[in-house]
């Protein structure tokens, strides 16, 4: 077996997140873009582990830009309850097994203050499929 690239979960998730919380995938990013238009997601890796064979275990920190803080925390929430949809499915090659929160939702400052951010980060564990 192939031991699954870190840069996977987030490819897996900007292609996959969005379909499973209803958005359009362009709205799931990596990047923030410069002309930010709500509501949109950035994923991003932020550290997590292995069992140095086949099994990754990202930590995934989810963005959730918005135009109220009401409904920045709600698409926080979508987010985890996407994450948790896509358990069990064959995904480019990958299965997702288990989703776990490690930090709800929290509201941030973000420096547009005509935008809301909410952060959530979430243990990922992923294998091929």
């Amino acid at each position: 077996m192939v031991r699954p690239l870190e840069a996977d979960v987030i490819s897996l998730g900007v292609k996959h997140l969005g379909p499973a919380m209803g958005l359009q995938v362009a709205q799931v990013v990596t990047e923030t873009p410069g002309n930010l238009t709500p509501p949109l997601l950035q994923i991003v890796r932020a550290g997590g582990g292995d069992d140095g064979l086949v099994v990754d275990e990202p930590l995934v920190v989810t963005h959730c830009f918005a135009a109220t803080p009401y409904e920045a925390r709600a698409l926080a929430y979508q987010a985890g309850t996407g994450w948790r949809a896509l358990i069990g499915q064959v995904l480019d090659g990958m299965t997702i097994q288990s989703v776990r929160t490690v930090s709800g939702p929290q509201l941030t400052a973000y420096a547009n203050t005509s935008l809301r951010e909410a952060v959530r980060t979430d243990l990922i564990r992923i294998k091929p499929a």
